[in-house]
């Protein structure tokens, strides 16, 4: 059971500079940290840390700008192997949907309120980042067009309800930290695509950061025979767990009811594929 409410406890290594808990933060994608505080000194070539939705993450500066509101970092990769002496920590984190890449360039639909019931298809639709930027994004949607032959498959995944559980804790050697989120897929196929579908189809559909110490592909697979039009939800759960020296790999897959408007025989689901710093990797898919 993971206390939301803990009161997490790390000790970093000396030289390590920390920028205070609270203090806003921003990491761009070139990892470029921004901190609103021009207090913070950070000498060139240190190692500091930053928190990210309470969870520190280790940078080297590289290259250090001080403006009138903030501190601009450009930033290396680190050593984090002494970073950080001792941790007891746990909890839960939101995962931020607005930091989900869509697969090969595809398109990202960010949808703002909305119910689950109706798969968040009654919330405000935004259909770029610019303009959801500012909004509370409860669910995105990915729609997927695959081609097969001179035939086309259509794919929609809509994704909501991404969290991150962890618990750390250096005494007893425990680390477990596990990703679980829900999705709901669509497919709209002929008879004519299906016929090259032989084998399980598998179809990128997204690349989501998990709070700076890793990152989730999720992906569509279908192996289907007649034409089709099929929905089903899903909530899945990927992780690992690592206890006095042992790994435990932590998966889970429910599938919910699904509709469909023919006679077929069908294989359908959802893959999650999860890859942690300094932790195994690990995947689910049914």
């Amino acid at each position: 059971m993971i206390d939301e409410n803990y009161d997490n406890k790390y000790e970093f290594a000396e030289d390590i500079v920390v920028i205070p808990e609270g203090t806003s933060v921003s990491i761009d994608e070139d990892k470029t940290v921004t901190i609103y505080d021009t207090s913070v000194q950070i000498p060139k070539g240190s190692r500091f840390a930053v928190f990210d939705h309470d969870f520190p993450l280790i940078f080297t500066a590289q290259n250090v700008t001080v403006g009138e509101t903030e501190v601009v970092v450009q930033t290396t990769s680190a050593d984090t192997t002494d970073a950080v002496e001792s941790v007891d920590a746990q909890g839960v984190i939101d995962i931020d949907l607005k930091e989900a890449k869509a697969a090969d360039g595809g398109s990202i639909v960010y949808i703002e309120g909305g119910t689950a019931a109706a798969n968040y298809q009654d919330g405000i639709k935004y259909y770029s980042l610019i303009k959801a930027q500012t909004k509370e994004i409860r669910a995105i949607n990915f729609p997927k067009v695959i081609n097969i032959g001179d035939v086309e498959v259509k794919f929609t995944v809509t994704i909501s309800d991404q969290k991150l559980e962890y618990k750390l804790d250096s005494d007893s050697q425990q680390r477990y930290v596990v990703y679980s989120g829900h999705a709901a897929v669509g497919v709209t196929a002929n008879a004519d695509a299906l016929k090259l579908l032989d084998a399980p189809k598998e179809v990128p559909i997204a690349e989501i950061s998990v709070a700076g110490i890793g990152s989730v592909g999720v992906y569509a697979v279908a192996n289907l025979d007649g034409s089709i039009t099929t929905n089903f939800g899903a909530d899945f759960r990927v992780g690992v767990e690592k206890e006095q020296g042992q790994y435990r790999l932590i998966r889970s897959f429910t599938k919910e009811m699904s509709t469909l408007d023919a006679q077929v025989n069908l294989n359908l689901g959802i893959r999650a594929s999860a890859s942690f710093n300094n932790e195994k990797r690990v995947e689910r898919f049914e």
